[in-house]
């Protein structure tokens, strides 16, 4: 009969430890990791693979056995290999993937239940050490301890058994156990504040004699992010070679603005060449995520809802987002030449993002 040996107990087990050390402890917080995994076995100088029909070498890790000393069968989860020559070593190397990276604190071997203390390995190398096998007392079970935990997403272990007489012909594994914890990476908070050194840029300006930029917040707010991002300066010229690009008036007073896609295409052509911006939707959430990463963004929004806005027009607008506390979007606002850093609430950036769907213009990096 198959019955569970250990269950991850609230209490430390105390164990007799090998090589040393006096004693040491297998906690609530280290768990067998290897329980139910799968193993490849690998065996040297082997004459007989597999001992009992029936049995697999994934009784080696099912938590099964439950060793009774002396016990009267052996057909319960060992699984077991012949080296017939006498003189000659037998190696198994049993093979573990734990699927991730983990902290191994103790590795166990029992030879399970067999009639002979003589059929045990004689020792078990590990990422621990090498340890000669624990063939007779207190569950006939051999633990290694790490000094320092081990991590490891795989895990080999490595038993040797010598054939030199009578019953030592025979090397079984009645269960191997692999204690410790995966390995957490810690999750990072992002900052309570954020401000990019962007560049800011009034979207009016003056061309050959004519006022321009009516239109221009699009073309300013993306030329503030881009030359952010290829780190120099932005001028009107800028939004010049935008509206160029797109082959639209030069002074930007179109009263039918620029798209978001029209803004991606211009920041990925000439003179920008930024070929990851793209247009999508983001929350306010998503936007602070973006400046988090040293991102800026452009962000579309119905400027009637930006209620410390400084200007009167109340429709749609693009802005620039670079930065963020606790309250507010940072933003330069190319709506007004006092438009750098003006700090709009979370509550009017939410109201004046969704009303135009929460487009934005993201990826301003190289």
């Amino acid at each position: 009969m198959k019955r569970l040996l250990y269950s991850g107990s609230a209490l430390c087990v105390f164990l007799l430890v090998m090589a040393n050390i006096a004693s040491a402890s297998i906690c609530q917080n280290d768990t067998n990791l290897v329980l139910g995994k799968s193993v490849t076995v690998a065996v040297v100088n082997n004459d007989a693979a597999l001992a009992y029909e029936g049995e697999s070498s994934s009784d080696i890790t099912d938590g099964s056995l439950v060793y009774i000393d002396p016990s009267q069968r052996q057909e319960d989860g060992c699984v077991g290999w012949k080296n017939s020559v006498s003189g000659r070593t037998m190696t198994v190397v049993v093979d573990i993937d734990l699927g991730v990276a983990c902290n191994i604190t103790a590795i166990r071997y029992n030879k399970g239940n067999t009639p002979s203390a003589g059929m045990a390995a004689d020792t078990i190398t590990t990422s621990l050490g090498t340890t000669s096998i624990n063939t007779g007392t207190s569950g006939a079970w051999t633990t290694q301890y790490a000094a320092a935990a081990v991590e490891s997403s795989t895990v080999t272990i490595t038993l040797t058994k010598t054939n030199t007489g009578a019953d030592s012909d025979w090397m079984f594994i009645g269960e191997i156990e692999v204690y410790g914890s995966v390995v957490t990476t810690p999750v990072e908070e992002p900052p309570t504040s954020v401000l990019l050194n962007v560049p800011f840029l009034e979207q009016f300006y003056s061309l050959n004699g004519s006022s321009c930029g009516n239109g221009s917040c699009g073309p300013a707010s993306l030329s503030m992010c881009a030359c952010y991002v290829l780190g120099r300066s932005a001028t009107y010229l800028d939004i010049v070679n935008v509206w160029s690009f797109l082959g639209r008036d030069t002074c930007g007073n179109d009263s039918s603005g620029t798209s978001l896609t029209e803004l991606a295409n211009a920041a990925r052509g000439w003179p920008f060449g930024l070929s990851n911006v793209y247009r999508s939707t983001l929350t306010l959430q998503g936007v602070k995520d973006e400046l988090a990463a040293g991102r800026p963004v452009v962000v579309h929004v119905q400027a009637g809802y930006l209620t410390t806005r400084k200007y009167t027009y109340t429709g749609g607008h693009y802005i620039a987002a670079i930065g963020y506390d606790e309250d507010h979007i940072i933003c330069n606002d190319p709506g007004t030449m006092n438009g750098e850093r003006c700090n709009y609430s979370n509550e009017d950036m939410t109201a004046a993002m969704a009303y135009k769907g929460n487009g934005v213009l993201r990826g301003f990096y190289q």
